[in-house]
């Protein structure tokens, strides 16, 4: 499954998903290297958008 995570604090990678660590971490591959990083929430897990109604 294509997955992407967060690496430090502004890179992502997306690519597939190949296992997981024990703190939460996930580790995914492009091409021949495997990347290790923080998953970025699905958008059905991130609570949706709702702009507030403001009057001049």
């Amino acid at each position: 499954m294509l997955r992407t995570i967060t690496i430090g604090s502004s890179l992502q990678v997306q690519g597939i998903a190949v296992g997981s660590s024990s703190d939460g971490k996930l580790m995914v591959k492009v091409g021949d290297k495997v990347y290790t990083g923080r998953p970025v929430p699905n958008l059905t897990q991130v609570k949706a958008y709702q702009p507030v109604n403001q009057t001049a």
